[in-house]
């Protein structure tokens, strides 16, 4: 987006938001200026490798024009470096303060020419950024925080490697959290606990799959349209995830349907989330299992292994024929099968919306009296009534887990502190 179509949205944004897209250029074209003088080239030099004129670079560097992703991009690679380097957001994009302002910016340039509506843009901000606001809301009200638990970041140097990248670091991350070869339930939470994902699954418009970024403030935040399967739903939180580990301070939008011609980024994120849900290992394992006991794999076993693994049966074959465990047409087969009985949606559960930590978090506040019945309400995103009776369930089971008597599935990080405070 231009400054001068920045400028004539006033009456759309606020002029404080302006004003802080315009300081964000003017430091991101600085920056660009110093990485260029310290690798000794011209603007000419680089002019050539953008395929603009030098006086647009000379713009660029002024910070009266604001650079486009693909020309970070390219000057990554002829400078060698990564593009979080060459925008130095690490120290200027940190602030708490401007969180909606620079990842807002970002997201404009990167839907700017695709098929997402700008308007379908502005709803998913504002959902994302009143979820960033009531989740600080309530670490500041209990007193807590959430657990950052990052491994260092990797840049693709080579386009052709990042596939290979991918596979490398979903098994690095998956000895890193121990979780071995096996598939892992409630694996939201766990990312959530372990890594410091928040998520919120929510209604984004099609065709966004979910919406994410980073910062060091606040960790990761996914929104993830919750219009999907479930399984379609922690594909996305993945790939999101995927997408934080190689090119931490760029937010991205993960859309439901791949481009046809996936750039590096996207293969990257494709593969980390198949390598990470569905191990090599932990597939072969599954599958020779059923084999050795059936002499044959059917489609009823397909659908067992994906459920195990929690993804959707094409999902699963088409892992199963990267493997060479069964033939390639097999995947066209299922797909056209699915196509006939309808892909479904997930309907809206509240239960489902908003991680453990979340809802904990948010029923401790109003306990504690922190938080008045309205207050629990708008940051559960419903009614009183239902707020309340989200409370009443919350203690109900809480109690029931206390006494030894139930046999429903509570995640016990879920009231760990709870029952810690209160024994």
């Amino acid at each position: 987006m231009s400054i001068e179509s920045i400028s004539m949205e006033k009456d759309k944004y606020t002029t404080e938001e302006v004003d802080n897209n315009l300081v964000l250029h003017k430091n991101n074209g600085k920056r660009l200026e110093e990485v260029r003088k310290a690798k000794g080239k011209k603007q000419s030099e680089v002019a050539e490798v953008l395929g603009l004129t030098r006086q647009t670079v000379a713009a660029i560097e002024k910070g009266d024009r604001p650079c486009k992703m693909e020309e970070y991009e390219r000057l990554a690679e002829f400078y060698d470096c990564s593009v979080n380097y060459l925008k130095d957001v690490k120290s200027s994009l940190s602030n708490p303060e401007t969180i909606s302002t620079d990842i807002l910016l970002q997201l404009r340039e990167e839907v700017e020419g695709e098929k997402l509506a700008p308007e379908a843009l502005e709803r998913s901000m504002e959902s994302y950024q009143k979820f960033i606001n009531a989740y600080s809301r309530l670490d500041e009200l209990n007193e807590t925080s959430i657990r950052k638990n990052f491994p260092p970041e990797r840049t693709i140097t080579r386009r052709r490697f990042s596939e290979t990248l991918a596979e490398t670091l979903a098994l690095q991350e998956r000895n890193r959290l121990g979780l071995g070869e096996q598939p892992v339930d409630d694996l939201r939470n766990l990312l959530e606990m372990e890594v410091g994902i928040r998520s919120l699954y929510d209604d984004l418009p099609s065709p966004m799959g979910g919406l994410f970024a980073f910062r060091d403030k606040t960790g990761g935040i996914v929104l993830v349209n919750q219009n999907q399967r479930p399984e379609q739903c922690l594909w996305t939180l993945v790939r999101c995830y995927g997408c934080m580990l190689h090119d931490r301070y760029r937010p991205g939008i993960a859309y439901t349907t791949p481009p046809e011609k996936p750039d590096a980024k996207e293969r990257f994120a494709e593969r980390f989330a198949a390598c990470f849900l569905m191990p090599t290992a932990g597939v072969m394992r599954h599958y020779y299992n059923i084999f050795e006991v059936n002499n044959d794999f059917l489609v009823t076993d397909l659908s067992q292994m994906a459920r195990s693994f929690h993804a959707l049966p094409e999902t699963m074959v088409k892992r199963l024929a990267e493997l060479q465990l069964v033939k390639r047409d097999i995947v066209d087969r299922i797909r056209n099968e699915r196509e006939k009985d309808g892909n479904g949606t997930t309907p809206n559960h509240v239960t489902t919306r908003f991680s453990q930590r979340y809802l904990t978090s948010a029923v401790q506040a109003y306990q504690d009296g922190k938080l008045k019945i309205d207050g629990l309400a708008e940051i559960l995103r419903m009614d009183t009534e239902g707020a309340q009776k989200i409370v009443d369930d919350w203690l109900t089971r809480e109690q029931e887990l206390l006494n030894g008597i139930t046999e429903r599935f509570v995640p016990l990080n879920s009231l760990a502190n709870r029952i810690i405070r209160y024994p």
